[in-house]
């Protein structure tokens, strides 16, 4: 038989590559960093829910919470909204609380329950769009331990807020839009496709116009960056934009057509083209006129972690830069040699200049961080020159930066956590007492020269709750069946506010109403504070107006309506029984609001104060630390101002 062929024996290879060609890079080793592992990022995100969902779940709500839910039991129990509840707002989010409300019941646990059911689906539909924009499981997992440090362990002022609700409408519709376009580019799609693809897109845009029309900003910054490049998947661009634009203009169109056919049935029509044509017509010319005050708060709104913004911005125009939305090419450049991946690596570790780490593997991540960053930027557009002064305002942009610094592999979050702990343990420390050393004098003198408002110390400083003692210290009476109320006060971070809810001397007031019978349309809550006495009692409020004092400072006009509606509701006309005032709104001097005359008033009540209502009326009942202050209805209510000069609280 022949013989078989001759296999050539497999060379050697050479004992070095050839001099032409770098060696390359040795593998990184995985799990040494822990800013590079999924699995400490984990640890960490468990570890701050662990210690903050506890005591966020028994925090009060805060005033404009008890506004809506006022205004949803109103709805849930026959009432026409805006006519017996008034409201600013579109009433998308009060409808939602009518949900939550009808299933849940009427505790605040519920609610706030719901709320971080809320903030998980944004959170979850956050980082599916950062894993398409290239983060990785380390990056995703480091954004959650970021939401988890942040959420629960801010004030009640930004909880349960329409802001963080509509990140879930404007990210899903973000995240479907970035779907579309590429898959427009990977197969041939119809005008058809389009047109129904951009039709549903247009109702979760819609859904989040409800909740705030802010949404519209940042849909139309998204729909721009990725224009380009949808006309581009198509022969007839111009075409395939007019389509697109149609879908997302009829979806919107028919969400807004089943919001105002409820309206109408309801009639709730009426009331609320009062609202918009005769009291929201100064909103506008307040944010302008707030813009000079507003803007360079903007990295102070939420220590340390609104700081970050100062990074985010900028990196987020450089996603915009590297993506090239502008652009209707959609590059698909071939996998790197093993040449090539040697000299990058070799080139990045001489010059190190390449700002993202690493540069996703194609141009589908890169366009869709492009997308996130356009998301980012027109929220914080519109937060900074079309929202008010509020900190909950800003809450979403943090929110996003976890999902921007996760899709470009930065580890801010991490940085930022060890900040919080380190600054934590400065502030610790920083302890002055008899038995204190000198160093530790010293360092206490040192904190207190430097924590001032003023300062970039006090916003970069800071005592992080989950390590505040006291407040953890009411950790295990979290999970008890009966809440005290002066759990509550514990665990809040506002409840020394004028507009946040002391619960110790609510509960004395709540008592000494229940105990009078007091029932529907024979209570007045004239501050923002004891609005939380109405779902308490179970009864409905006789003026629909809540915070009255928004209210009645919009305009003369509107100044006038409220007296109106006020002067219809006492005696001898009305059934408002009983009116509750709140003492920190009008005293900025809280120590001396226990020093009362003979009409049980505090002689440090501005003059001009005292003849106005409430104070004008009979002083009933003080709550123990004089706080809130209940007076009996028994004349017509005279002027009802606050005035601004001394002495008031903002």
């Amino acid at each position: 038989p022949p013989e078989p062929p001759m296999i050539p024996p497999a060379p050697r290879p050479p004992d070095r590559l050839p001099v032409s060609v770098p060696p390359p890079a040795p593998a990184a080793r995985v799990g040494v960093r822990p800013w590079g592992s999924a699995a400490v990022g984990w640890v960490a995100a468990v570890a701050f829910l662990a210690a903050g969902v506890p005591p966020f779940l028994r925090m009060p709500l805060w005033c404009d919470a008890n506004l809506y839910d006022v205004a949803a039991h109103n709805i849930l129990t026959g009432g026409v909204h805006y006519r017996d509840v008034f409201d600013t707002n579109l009433p998308g989010f009060v409808w939602l609380l009518c949900g939550i409300r009808a299933a849940l019941g009427p505790t605040s646990e519920a609610l706030r329950a719901v709320d971080l059911a809320v903030l998980a689906a944004v959170v979850v539909v956050m980082l599916r769009f950062a894993k398409v924009a290239g983060a990785t499981a380390a990056g995703r997992a480091w954004a959650v331990a970021g939401v988890a440090a942040f959420y629960p362990f801010i004030s009640e002022f930004n909880h349960l807020q329409r802001d963080v609700w509509m990140m879930l409408p404007v990210l899903a519709a973000s995240l479907m839009r970035y779907r579309r376009v590429a898959a427009a580019h990977s197969s041939p799609v119809s005008d058809w496709a389009v047109l129904r693809g951009a039709t549903v897109e247009g109702v979760v845009w819609g859904l989040g116009f409800w909740i705030k029309p802010h949404v519209g900003v940042v849909a139309f910054a998204v729909w721009l960056a990725l224009a380009a490049r949808f006309a581009g998947s198509s022969a007839h661009p111009f075409r395939r934009t007019v389509v697109d634009l149609a879908g997302i203009v009829l979806g919107v169109a028919i969400v807004l057509a089943a919001g105002v056919g409820w309206l109408v049935g309801t009639g709730t029509w009426d009331p609320l083209l009062e609202v918009f044509e005769k009291w929201n017509t100064t909103y506008l010319m307040t944010v302008v006129a707030e813009f000079v005050v507003r803007y360079p708060e903007e990295l102070s709104y939420h220590p340390p972690w609104s700081l970050a913004t100062a990074v985010a911005v900028p990196l987020a125009f450089l996603n915009l830069w590297d993506g090239r939305p502008w652009s209707r090419r959609w590059q698909r450049p071939a996998p790197p040699s093993a040449l090539d991946r040697a000299a990058a690596a070799n080139a990045d570790r001489l010059l190190r200049i390449r700002w993202e780490r690493p540069r996703p593997a194609d141009d589908a991540a890169t366009l869709a961080r492009a997308a996130f960053a356009a998301l980012y930027l027109g929220w914080v557009a519109m937060a900074v020159f079309l929202q008010r002064q509020f900190h909950y305002a800003h809450v979403p942009e943090v929110l996003l930066m976890f999902g921007l610094f996760a899709a470009n592999r930065w580890a801010v979050t991490p940085v930022l956590i060890a900040w919080c702990g380190l600054t934590s343990g400065l502030v610790l420390a920083a302890v002055d007492t008899p038995a204190s050393p000198p160093w530790q004098k010293a360092l206490a003198d040192w904190h207190r020269e430097h924590d001032r408002e003023e300062t970039w110390y006090h916003d970069a400083v800071t005592l992080h709750p989950a390590l505040n003692a006291d407040r953890a210290g009411w950790w295990p009476a979290c999970f008890r069946p009966a809440v005290p109320p002066e759990l509550r006060n514990a665990v809040a971070f506002g409840w020394d506010f004028h507009a946040g809810v002391d619960s110790v001397q609510l509960q004395a007031v709540e008592d000494y109403l229940r105990e009078r019978g007091v029932g529907d349309r024979e209570l007045i809550c004239w501050h923002d504070s004891p609005h939380a006495l109405y779902r308490r009692l179970k009864v409905k409020p006789a003026i629909r107006f809540m915070h009255v004092t928004t209210a009645s400072e919009m305009g003369p006009w509107q100044y006038g309506e409220v007296k109106k509606e006020l002067t219809a509701a006492v005696p001898p006309a009305g059934p408002a029984r009983f009116v509750v005032g709140d003492l920190y709104r009008v005293m900025s001097d809280h120590a001396a609001i226990n020093r009362v005359g003979a009409d049980g008033l505090p002689d440090g009540l501005q003059a001009v104060q005292r003849p106005m209502f409430p104070w004008n009326q009979r002083v009933v009942f003080r709550s123990p630390a004089g706080r809130y202050v209940v007076l009996a209805v028994e004349q017509p209510p005279g002027e009802c101002r606050i005035p601004k000069g001394p002495g008031r609280n903002d």
